[in-house]
């Protein structure tokens, strides 16, 4: 298809990789380092939908296509900060992913990333991330005509946003 050439590694190859990585100590370096990326991958989308960063017309539409071809990297980052107690990263890329997750038709999957990641996030995770993401939690609850789970978590959200000056998504 269109836009740049991609890689996929053979399954074989692939657990033949992990394991070597595994048996040097080396795993949970590439995974953070994985993660690391992947909130700058989405952190830039993020940054280019929303007009912070200068793009013409014709990149908006390949952002989006680029979303789903990292479909299964933004999964497995989301479960791995889900599995190693960082829900601040997950929470961070699933607001992030926001625009991209708006035009696709997976609500239930961002329902149930944003619930797990929420519930995991306790009292560690700053204001500054858990607002704007019960912010994007209370507009999937709106869509699927939870009126009483989106004005509860959006007010959540709302008090939250306000106390960390989050002035874009308290509005």
């Amino acid at each position: 298809g269109p836009g740049p050439g991609r890689y996929g590694m053979p399954g074989a190859v692939r657990d033949f990789a992990a394991a070597r990585l595994d048996y040097h100590g080396e795993a949970g370096s590439m995974r953070r380092r994985l993660r690391d990326y992947v909130v700058r991958l989405a952190d830039y989308r993020a940054s280019i939908g929303t007009a912070q960063v200068p793009a013409t017309w014709t990149v908006l539409p390949e952002v989006y296509h680029s979303y789903e071809a990292d479909a299964a990297n933004f999964r497995e980052v989301l479960d791995w900060c889900l599995q190693h107690g960082d829900a601040e990263s997950g929470l961070r890329i699933c607001t992030s992913l926001r625009l991209c997750w708006v035009v696709g038709d997976a609500r239930a999957e961002r329902a149930e990333w944003l619930d797990a990641l929420t519930r995991a996030a306790g009292a560690a995770v700053p204001a500054t991330i858990l607002g704007p993401a019960l912010a994007i939690r209370a507009q999937l609850a709106f869509e699927d005509a939870d009126m009483a789970g989106a004005e509860e978590t959006g007010l959540a959200a709302l008090k939250l946003c306000q106390a960390a000056g989050e002035a874009r998504f308290s509005a």
